[in-house]
């Protein structure tokens, strides 16, 4: 006779709270930034147009979810081979270069 084990996909286990607590960050800042930025606009006057709430709403999840996955495997990429410092650096220095260029686009509409 076999003993019976007990199967790993049966087995109940706790959500270990450094997990918990890296998920409800991410959800959180995602959707705090994410709320009333450029996409939520458009996929708001998408729906308005089209009509189509379901078929907006599913093109702008896959969206989400394709630009989310190649932020968190770019993100594990980039940290296996640059310092966490150093990522730092570069990504504050990006976004210093796009905010400097939207407030030279800013300032070009204001002269037109």
């Amino acid at each position: 006779m076999i003993p019976e084990t007990e199967h790993p996909e049966t087995v109940s286990q706790p959500i270990h709270p450094a997990r918990l607590k890296i998920f409800l960050g991410s959800f959180s800042t995602v959707l705090l930034a994410e709320l009333g930025d450029k996409t939520q606009i458009t996929t708001l006057l998408m729906t308005g147009s089209s009509q189509q709430p379901w078929v907006i709403f599913g093109g702008a999840a896959l969206a989400l979810i394709a630009t989310s996955f190649l932020g968190v495997f770019v993100g594990q990429w980039l940290s296996q081979r640059l310092d966490p410092r150093r990522i730092e650096i570069i990504s504050g220095l990006i976004f210093l270069v796009v905010a400097l260029w939207l407030s030279w686009d800013i300032l070009q509409g204001w002269q037109a």
